[in-house]
């Protein structure tokens, strides 16, 4: 019998719960960069995430915080923590900073490899019979939750811009 009471939530961040659209063009095409996966290129995209305004799930209000457990996997990268912190804080949330999953800063692989080994790090600390649903804008990852792990996902997109080429 498990002792866990709360439900766990797996939730993607930018154009989940911070709308992004405005800072979109801060992102250097990559015909212009040297790199495909030369991550200079959204410095100044992730700088300016502080400034999002946010949209939460249902999941975050205060009276479900007892049923519900939210951990955020973000394909954007560990140097920009303090960045994305300050946004949560500015919005009146404080998760503890182990239920913030980060890209590695040298981490170039695809966002789906990395938030398929998000979710592996996960299943270390919580058994996937507790894990209710995952939040996303990318069909591709939504696709790997469902199919490799057999999670529940919920598409939500706050704008239709496309995903990152990543």
């Amino acid at each position: 019998m498990s002792l866990r009471k709360r439900s766990v939530i797996i939730c993607d961040i930018d154009n989940v719960l911070s709308h992004d659209a405005w800072r979109r063009r801060l992102i250097i095409p990559v015909e212009l960069s040297v790199h495909r996966h030369d991550w200079a290129r959204y410095h100044a995209y992730h700088l300016a995430s502080a400034m999002d305004e946010a949209n939460f799930i249902p999941e975050m209000a205060s009276d479900m915080r007892s049923r519900y457990e939210i951990y955020f996997f973000t394909a954007m990268p560990e140097a920009y923590r303090r960045v994305r912190a300050s946004w949560f804080i500015k919005n009146g949330k404080r998760p503890s900073p182990d239920h913030i999953y980060m890209r590695a800063n040298d981490d170039t692989r695809s966002s789906v490899d990395v938030k398929r080994d998000m979710f592996r790090r996960l299943e270390t600390k919580v058994d996937r019979c507790h894990i209710s649903a995952a939040y996303d804008d990318r069909l591709d990852i939504l696709e790997m939750y469902a199919t490799e792990f057999g999670i529940k996902t919920i598409h939500r997109s706050l704008h239709e811009q496309g995903h990152y080429d990543n």
